[in-house]
């Protein structure tokens, strides 16, 4: 059996972190605030955020998945919120963009 261990994998140019080419790893990942301010909180292959809407959010691609075929996941939430759940939707998605909608929902109702 071999083990492989490593603190940093970078491209062949040392300059850079390796890019992910067909794995099954996340392609995109992106954690923001959009609760009176719009801050970024961490990203990895987003270029940008855009406040599209009331509750709505677009993520701006950097590295372009090959279509707009893919499986996107999205989930929301108020820390310390006791009675208001934020459910993130997926909006639309395209091969260079998701556009992401939150609905709170309290209780029986929905709203957003």
């Amino acid at each position: 059996m071999s083990e492989l261990r490593a603190n940093t994998i970078s491209a062949a140019n040392g300059t850079g972190p390796v890019t992910l080419t067909k794995q099954s790893a996340a392609k995109v990942w992106c954690q923001w605030n959009n609760n009176g301010t719009f801050e970024t909180k961490e990203t990895f292959n987003t270029s940008s955020l855009t406040d599209t809407a009331t509750g709505r959010t677009t993520i701006a691609i950097s590295s372009n998945m090959s279509s707009g075929d893919y499986s996107s996941q999205a989930q929301s939430c108020e820390p310390g919120a006791s009675s208001t759940l934020y459910v993130g939707n997926i909006n639309t998605q395209t091969a260079s963009s998701i556009e992401m909608r939150g609905r709170a929902q309290s209780g029986s109702s929905t709203t957003g």
